[in-house]
């Protein structure tokens, strides 16, 4: 392995890297001819190397092997009538002008003469070269004030040459990089040099590459991710579905066609938005997910945790409660929101300025009206209650939950585990202890909305719900958040959710 430093040329030798020359006997001056103690090929101690020592060459014994280490130049010597050790194993008269009498230079031969020196004669001012340029201490023919380019380039001094690729002697080039052999650093040159991971990025030297350049790892990388290439961190909400995602729509609204959490939006309706004041502006959003018109012909709308007797017939309502049912023939758009006020039309318009979808009063004609057992004085309760959305075709014992949301305690919560209706068994629910609600604060005039549109926390099988969901089973203090600001027919505000 050889290696080029300064002007010399150096060899490893032995079992580490030192710097010493090949040993030859030749490179010794006074060889007697033999082999000492030790031979050529192995040694204790540099005497037990053949040949003599000389004063800006001397043997060297390394790891047992012989070889020849030269003098640093400037070192005074006397060998052939020489005055200096130019550093490459030889006594010369001298090493620039200085060395010489007024008037004379030193040639690159490193001899004293009279007059001007020639090019690649060393040099400290530029009075002393013929071609008054003294140019990184050789006389050069040109300026050689090019980018990545020296008069001192070993065997080459004197001429303006481009600096050896992989060097950068007078740290031209920013950041730890090198110059590139041809004129250049190799950081701007637009190639993969070096160690270089794409053109002109990446490795220990190279800025950072950017995303979908390559890459061996995250150091590489602008945005200190690797996989290959470099990319963007994965976040939902880049744009890119990572892994663990099944989509990424470029944002985080749960309402656009993916979840903020990137996954895919259930495939059955959701209650979205719960207003429980002021009481004349109580309100339930539902909101369609999916990519089809749902018809609502068979949905319905409870706050009783008996609801599913509803297929045993009419249900014993409260004068505060109710199942309703949507009136034959209603429908909600593909992504897309249908309000029920729990109030009249007219009660819901001069609270939000605008009519509902559906409300509970037949008499008042601002909307249709919701069918079913509705009491005198249905509303929500502010403190707690609950609120389940659930399919029925008027066929069957069963009923199918389609979507749940319980608010300030678990105590009127459903709980259909052993429950057998006509001769059809419940699957079991999640216990009422085990249930989750959204907090209330009922002097704020809060409204609770839904953040999840995937129902990330939800058990998704072995449940009485929609593709045997448990709809019991959802987290609604990570599902739903409160705010002041309601918005029925419509999203959350924007940056609401997650």
């Amino acid at each position: 392995m050889s290696i080029w430093l300064g002007r010399a040329f150096w060899t490893t030798c032995g079992l580490g890297v030192v710097a010493c020359s090949v040993y030859t006997e030749d490179l010794l001056e006074g060889v007697a001819g033999g082999a000492a103690a030790g031979g050529s090929g192995g040694c204790l101690a540099p005497s037990d190397c053949p040949g003599s020592d000389a004063t800006c060459r001397y043997r060297v014994c390394l790891s047992g092997s012989c070889g020849t280490q030269n003098a640093d130049a400037g070192i005074p010597c006397t060998d052939n009538g020489g005055n200096f050790c130019d550093g490459d194993g030889n006594c010369v008269e001298c090493l620039n002008e200085q060395d010489c009498e007024p008037g004379q230079s030193c040639s690159a031969q490193h001899t004293c003469q009279d007059g001007k020196a020639e090019n690649g004669a060393p040099c400290t001012s530029a009075d002393v070269c013929q071609s008054a340029l003294c140019i990184d201490d050789f006389c050069c023919s040109v300026a050689c004030d090019g980018f990545c380019q020296s008069c001192a380039v070993s065997d080459n001094e004197g001429s303006c040459s481009n600096i050896p690729e992989g060097t950068d002697p007078d740290d031209e080039c920013s950041g730890g990089d090198f110059c590139n052999g041809v004129g250049l650093c190799r950081c701007n040159d637009g190639q993969t040099n070096g160690l270089e991971t794409d053109q002109d990025c990446g490795g220990p030297d190279c800025p950072g590459c950017a995303n979908g350049q390559a890459c061996q790892d995250a150091g590489d990388c602008v945005s200190n991710y690797c996989d290959g290439t470099c990319q963007t961190a994965p976040t939902c909400g880049d744009g890119s579905p990572n892994t663990g995602e099944d989509c990424d729509d470029n944002n985080n609204d749960s309402f656009d066609g993916c979840s903020a959490e990137c996954f895919d939006p259930t495939t059955h309706l959701l209650i979205s938005e719960v207003a429980v004041v002021p009481t004349l502006g109580e309100f339930v959003e539902i909101y369609n997910p999916t990519l089809q018109t749902v018809d609502l012909s068979d949905v319905y709308l409870a706050d009783r945790n008996d609801y599913y007797l509803v297929t045993q017939g009419s249900v014993s309502t409260g004068a505060s409660d109710f199942v309703a049912r949507f009136p034959p023939g209603a429908t909600v758009a593909s992504q897309s929101f249908v309000v029920v006020s729990v109030e009249t039309a007219t009660d819901f318009n001069s609270t939000y300025g605008t009519l509902p979808d559906f409300d509970f009063e037949a008499s008042d004609l601002g909307a249709p009206a919701m069918l079913g057992d509705i009491g005198g004085t249905a509303g929500l309760t502010n403190s707690g209650e609950m609120l389940m959305l659930f399919g029925w075709s008027g066929v069957g014992d069963l009923v199918t939950d389609i979507d749940y949301v319980i608010w300030g305690n678990t105590t009127n919560g459903t709980d259909k585990t052993g429950v057998t209706v006509g001769t059809s068994p419940y699957l079991n629910d999640t216990p009422l202890s085990s249930q989750s609600f959204v907090a209330t604060e009922e002097t704020t005039g809060e409204t609770m909305h839904r953040c999840d549109t995937a129902e990330a926390t939800e058990t998704q099988s072995g449940g009485n719900g929609s593709s045997g969901h448990d709809e019991t089973s959802e987290n609604c203090a990570v599902a739903w958040k409160r705010d002041a600001i309601a918005s029925p027919g419509a999203a959350p505000p924007t940056g609401f959710c997650p």
